[in-house]
This record gives C-alpha cells, sequence and structure tokens, in this order.
C-alpha cells in the first residue's frame, strides 16, 4: 500500500466506482475501505476485490481483472492449473517470497495472481514477469473519458483543442445519435433521420446536426461525473446533452454496432430525448423524403396549397 503507482491504481479504482457506479464516497466510507485493505483477511490485492466486504470495497470488485476475458490472463490461469508454469514465473513468485508474499499459499489462487499482476502493473520488481500482463489490464474507457472531459473543462478554442474534440464528435457522438435514431432503418446516409414507417415506407428528412464550440468555450465549472456536449440542429442549440462515462461507452459501442437492450434503460433514456429533441426539429422542415424498397421519393412544400414531387428512381 506504500507503493505509489499501487495507490494510484487504488484510486483509479475508486473513481471508476464515483464514475460508472454513482458511488458516493464519504470520508468514513473511505476510511473504512482502507482498514479493511490492511486488515481484511487475506492479501490486499484479494481484500481489495472481495465483494462480500463493506459497501465501498463490494462496487469496486465490480471491476476485479479476473472479470477480464484476455487471451494472455487465460492461458496463465490454465498454466497455474495445470502447473506448467516458466522458469521466469518461478524466479518471480521466489522473489515475492522476500516481500512477504507467498504464491504457493493457501491463500493465494490463480485468480489472486491475477490481481497481483494488475496491482502492480506500473511497478518494476524482480524480472518484471507481472508486466507481461500489463497490456492487458488498459482501460481504453475511463482513458477516452479523462481525455475528453478535460477537452470541455479547458477549450480555450485553440486549433488543437478543437482538433481533438471535432474527431470526438465526428466519429462518435454525431455517429452514434444517428445510428440510434435510425436503428429501425439502417440504409439511411449520415445526413438522414428516420421519423416513421407506414405501410412499409420509411419517412425521413434531412437535417445538419453540428458541434457549438461556442458554447463549449463557455465552459466555466465541470462536475467530475459528467461533461455537457452542445449540439445545434439546422443552427437551432438544443438543450446540453450531459454524457456520463456510462454514456460515452454506450455511444462508442453503438458505433461499433451495438444494439442497446433493456439492461442499458438507464443511458438511453437520455439518448431517446436527444433523438426526440432531433426529430421535432425535423417535423418543422419542407422537404420530406419517402423510402420505399430502393427508391427515394422528394416532398417538397411550396406554399400551404402546393406540394412537389420529384424523384422515385432506384438508390
Amino acid at each position: 500500500l506504500s507503493i505509489k503507482s499501487v495507490q494510484s491504481i487504488i484510486i483509479a479504482l475508486l473513481l471508476k466506482a464515483r464514475l460508472v457506479k454513482d458511488q458516493f464516497i464519504t470520508a468514513r466510507a473511505l476510511l473504512d475501505f482502507i482498514y479493511y485493505l490492511i486488515t481484511g483477511p487475506k492479501y490486499l490485492f484479494d481484500n481489495l476485490f472481495n465483494e462480500d466486504a463493506n459497501e465501498l470495497v463490494s462496487k469496486v470488485s465490480l471491476f476485479d481483472p479476473c472479470s477480464l476475458r484476455r487471451k494472455n490472463i487465460d492461458i496463465f490461469i490454465l498454466q497455474r492449473k495445470l502447473e506448467l508454469l516458466s522458469t521466469e514465473y518461478s524466479f518471480f513468485s521466489n522473489e515475492l517470497l522476500e516481500i512477504g508474499i507467498d504464491c504457493h499459499s493457501n491463500y493465494v489462487d490463480h485468480y489472486s495472481l491475477v490481481r497481483l499482476f494488475y496491482i502492480l502493473k506500473d511497478y518494476k520488481f524482480s524480472n518484471n514477469y507481472h508486466l507481461t500482463f500489463k497490456q492487458d489490464f488498459d482501460d481504453c474507457l475511463i482513458d477516452k473519458y479523462a481525455t475528453i472531459w478535460g477537452l470541455h473543462a479547458s477549450y480555450d478554442g485553440s486549433k488543437d483543442e478543437k482538433q481533438e474534440l471535432k474527431s470526438f464528435y465526428k466519429d462518435i457522438v454525431l455517429v452514434a445519435i444517428n445510428k440510434y435514431a435510425n436503428r429501425n432503418a439502417s440504409n439511411l446516409s449520415k445526413d438522414e433521420f428516420f421519423i416513421s414507417s407506414h405501410n412499409n415506407l420509411d419517412l425521413t428528412v434531412e437535417l445538419e446536426l453540428a458541434v457549438s464550440y461556442s458554447e463549449i468555450k463557455k465552459i466555466k465549472d465541470q462536475k467530475i461525473s459528467f461533461f455537457m456536449a452542445y449540439m445545434k440542429v439546422e443552427d437551432k442549440a438544443l438543450p446540453p446533452i450531459p454524457i456520463s462515462i456510462n454514456m460515452l461507452n454506450l455511444m462508442m459501442k453503438i458505433v461499433q454496432g451495438y444494439r442497446p437492450n433493456k439492461h442499458d434503460k438507464n443511458t438511453v433514456v437520455l439518448l431517446d430525448e436527444i433523438v426526440c429533441q432531433i426529430i421535432e426539429e425535423a417535423n418543422k422542415s419542407n422537404v420530406l423524403y419517402l423510402h420505399t424498397g430502393s427508391s427515394k421519393i422528394k416532398i417538397k412544400k411550396i406554399d400551404d396549397d402546393d406540394i412537389e414531387v420529384s424523384g422515385g428512381a432506384a438508390i
């Protein structure tokens, strides 16, 4: 616990519990947490992920590295079970004895070792056998969230920061919103939004969904649990969108082809609100499109008594 890199990993786990599970952390809870890490029945790396311990430890246990499905980790667990471990591991485990960790005791199984490798992933020790698994423990989500949160908090309009934000919105936020809005009509282009379906006819509209960088620049105080995304439809500002780490995770998965289900209901509610606001603006458009089979028909309102219909060619 006195190793700085181990302290950093524990702090990161507490941060994840706060961001992902909305765990409130009081001074008393933190003291109980540290007390249990030190006095718990097993080594610190097992105490840290004991789901039956106090409230804070039980939340941290949800991020147990043993739940990761990684090839290197699975191979190590299998080798440990079959007692087919390398000479590098044998040397490493003998070195651990010098700091009071007995890998051959009844307190340490193959899962315990994975947790040990995890909390030491930023610490050089012995022959560094444990660093073999360092990349398997990388947490891309929290790193991504921290980066984007920081960009929103410090954005001053500079070219470099704007380029990073532009990439985030273009590749994740805008794509995720469009894909979710068009989940029942996946053949639409990125500028089209699905409105409704009638007798095998899909009604859509073309809209320009963009980022409001001027509003992001105005951000002064920002909560750690979310950052505000500022969007506009056809130059009309949408209400600011709070993006938590769970919302970011869902958006990233949608971009990769994931379809939200009942397990995402708490996060999907916000996406539904965003889409409803977009559709509300879409209903004001003078130009609509009808998709039927492979044809696309354009319907344009000229005035109250005149409608122009065009298209119908195969698309």
